[in-house]
């Protein structure tokens, strides 16, 4: 028997693609805020919730045998940064309300998706799980709290979780929306297919590390299909990094070699320089327990990416 998973924030980024690719393997709960959404046909096969988690009806009927949650529920940084209410509205409260319900489903175990800014913007050093915790804008400090809320939660009911801090996502989305176009790389492959420039508009030439979209759901799945996994936080990174100037000027190299189209790359960088030229993410813990399958050359991402927006 197919297990039971519920996904919260199933129409975002990250959960539909976890859906689409997943919904054969388990039996999908997807929770979603508008019914709209839930007709697009990567949701044939699931069962559907319309309810949002804010409100006081959520969760009014019963769900049995629910092997684990999903959650990925979560305003961007750039709209956190514009109402910082709203951002803890949604990145923390909602945490703490479905918390609540909990123990009415049943949950064993709880996936819930972070972000390795939590440890800063633009950090200089190695990240691990024991590295200081140093949030920066409001989108970041209130998934940190939400991580504290669950974390302590699950501790004092005997839940399983893994909170999975997750750095630069990208790849193509599996449902047309504004979230996945502002994803970096997404938004560099928009601008040359667009106007032939990708302008990068930070004053600094940071280094990111940046990850497979594919990758974090295969995580995901990893997971919850593993029950000896021990509870706690896992950072997941992709292999390389790349800073902002490289990943545009390999990008227009794609758009050359593949589509014969030159894409100028301008910015309004202070200096050239790198500024954290020691950044680097360690995701030892996740191999220590098994997973490690992760792609080592993004290309055929980038070029999917261009495909799929280039017919929108």
């Amino acid at each position: 028997m197919k297990k039971k998973i519920l996904v919260l924030g199933s129409t975002g980024y990250i959960a539909s693609s976890f859906i689409k690719n997943y919904k054969n393997k388990y039996k999908i709960l997807a929770s979603v805020r508008h019914k709209r959404k839930s007709e697009h046909k990567i949701f044939h096969n699931t069962k559907i919730i319309i309810e949002d988690i804010l409100k006081k009806n959520f969760a009014k009927h019963k769900e049995d045998s629910i092997k684990a949650v999903v959650y990925s529920i979560s305003l961007n940084a750039k709209e956190s940064e514009k109402n910082y209410q709203l951002s803890k509205k949604i990145n923390y409260l909602a945490v703490k309300f479905f918390c609540k319900f909990v123990k009415k489903y049943n949950i064993k175990k709880l996936i819930k998706l972070s972000t390795v800014k939590v440890y800063g913007n633009q950090p200089n050093f190695i990240i691990n799980e024991k590295t200081k915790t140093n949030p920066k804008d409001n989108y970041s400090k209130h998934i940190l709290n939400a991580d504290r809320y669950l974390e302590n939660f699950c501790k004092k009911n005997q839940i399983k979780y893994h909170i999975l801090r997750v750095s630069n996502g990208f790849g193509k989305p599996s449902l047309k929306s504004k979230e996945a176009q502002k994803v970096l790389v997404n938004s560099f492959v928009i601008q040359a297919l667009k106007k032939s420039v990708i302008q990068i508009k930070t004053k600094k030439n940071i280094i990111k590390n940046f990850i497979s979209i594919s990758d974090v759901v295969k995580c995901i799945n990893f997971l919850i299909s593993k029950n000896n996994v021990q509870s706690g936080v896992f950072l997941l990174s992709g292999k390389k990094n790349k800073s902002l100037l490289k990943l545009a000027f390999e990008i227009s190299e794609i758009f050359l070699k593949k589509y014969k189209k030159i894409i100028k790359v301008n910015n309004n960088f202070d200096s050239p320089k790198i500024i954290n030229p020691n950044f680097k993410i360690n995701s030892n813990n996740l191999k220590k327990i098994g997973f490690s399958n992760l792609k080592k050359n993004y290309n055929q991402d980038i070029k999917d990416l261009i495909n799929f927006y280039s017919k929108i």
